[in-house]
């Protein structure tokens, strides 16, 4: 089986020209003809294009990289799909950011549209690792793929259960095929593909771990699923990403209430999940979760294992899906400016996400040249890390009247002059929420 089509070999070498992003990519393949035009034709069209190609051998080069990536999918028995593919998944396609590239090793979902990303701390607590495996075996049961990130602790047990119930499951990765990060997970990487499932990638062969990454890398998890489940996690948890995003892309979110145990013991790691099922603090899980207050009603709590009907009760179909996945096809070129507008907004999100690394969780992996070798485990800081980017991301933060917490600008001297002679109306919608 062939690792490219021709068309998205295309796409993949006008990825590798300098200074062209995914949105980018995306506009130069809706173009009418895309495939049997040439480069330069393009170009005319497409500013940003005809700017990569005009150091000269650009084109060139290009084409080299991608043929490159080509031998290496081979070597690693994977192949690469673009957005323009047929067996590129609907439910992901259907998002406003979804990786316009993908890069697989083993088999992608049956039955598409019936998928869950199952996600969740490192660090769960006996109860959390109890759900976790429950919620996989119900998953697994109604004949579900779960999606999961492979890092320790809650991603981790929803594959190992996932396999253990003989389901498939499929580990989004934040770096290159050419390795598994973390480390200790390679057997479990390894048992995922000999059972029939997936290792996926946005990120080219040779490319290692980057904080962004894991970050990106959450929301697409939440991008192929119908919903996320979200095991436990704290107040800033990596595992807020993927829940985020569900949200966003109009999906479910559910998180299963904490046991009177880890209640009592006031376990950090249930405290976003106490949060998100408190119904009468809607300011507060919108601020959390960065989400419109009308998003919220696809929260579902789940309480007990009645509650897990409900998340297999509403779904896409398939046709659905594939409906979804051709009309953004056909809304590429008339609603770039839009997407790409999106785009910016998701990758500002992005960048202001507290993803500082702890140095405990990297190790290098020389035969990958300095390539991260572990996940950042749930994007956890240590305790000095934490302040230092509290202490760099503490600009004003003003709730909106969609309960989005945005960031505000430091006022001047002149302007908190004038704020002392002036109070501030103590309406909900202006009062600052903090979470911390």
């Amino acid at each position: 089986m062939s690792t490219i089509s021709a068309v998205t070999g295309k796409v993949l070498a006008v990825s590798m020209l300098a200074g062209i992003g995914p949105a980018t990519l995306r506009k130069i393949a809706s173009l009418q003809g895309f495939q049997l035009s040439d480069v330069e034709s393009l170009g005319l069209q497409v500013p940003a294009l005809a700017r990569a190609l005009a150091s000269p051998l650009a084109w060139e080069i290009a084409k080299e990289l991608a043929e490159k990536q080509v031998d290496l999918a081979t070597t690693h028995q994977a192949r690469i799909i673009s957005a323009l593919d047929p067996d590129y998944p609907h439910l992901l396609k259907a998002t406003k950011d979804d990786p316009f590239l993908l890069f697989v090793k083993g088999s992608l979902f049956t039955a598409p549209s019936q998928s869950v990303a199952i996600i969740g701390t490192r660090q769960p607590t006996k109860h959390g690792e109890l759900i976790a495996r429950r919620v996989t075996e119900f998953f697994v049961e109604q004949n579900w793929s779960v999606v999961s990130g492979l890092a320790l602790g809650c991603d981790g047990i929803a594959h190992k259960a996932a396999l253990e119930a003989r389901g498939h499951t499929v580990a989004v990765m934040a770096h290159g095929l050419q390795t598994v990060a973390p480390s200790q997970h390679r057997k479990l990487a390894e048992a995922i593909l000999a059972s029939g499932g997936a290792l996926v990638s946005e990120y080219r062969f040779g490319q290692g771990a980057l904080p962004m990454q894991f970050v990106k890398r959450d929301r697409t998890q939440a991008g192929l699923a119908q919903g996320v489940v979200m095991i436990q996690s704290d107040i800033k948890g990596g595992s807020l990403h993927a829940s985020r995003a569900a949200l966003d892309y109009e999906r479910w979110l559910a998180v299963p209430f904490p046991t009177d145990a880890d209640l009592a013991a006031n376990e950090p790691k249930i405290q976003a999940n106490l949060l998100i099922a408190d119904s009468g603090a809607d300011i507060e899980r919108a601020t959390l979760l960065k989400c419109h207050r009308s998003r919220l009603a696809k929260i579902i709590v789940l309480r007990t294992k009645e509650d897990y009907r409900e998340m297999v009760s509403v779904t896409f179909d398939d046709n659905v899906v594939a409906e979804a996945g051709a009309a953004v096809d056909e809304d590429l070129s008339q609603t770039y400016g839009i997407r790409k507008r999106e785009e910016t907004e998701i990758s500002l999100l992005i960048t202001s996400e507290e993803v500082a690394l702890d140095q405990d969780q990297l190790e290098v992996d020389a035969s990958t040249q300095k390539t991260v070798d572990r996940d950042l485990l749930d994007h956890e800081s240590s305790p000095e890390q934490a302040r230092q980017v509290d202490k760099e991301t503490s600009a004003p933060q003003a709730v909106t009247e969609v309960g989005v917490v945005e960031p505000a600008s430091v006022p001047s001297k002149k302007s908190k002059a004038k704020s002392k002679k002036k109070a501030a109306p103590k309406s909900e919608l202006t009062v600052q929420q903090s979470l911390l």
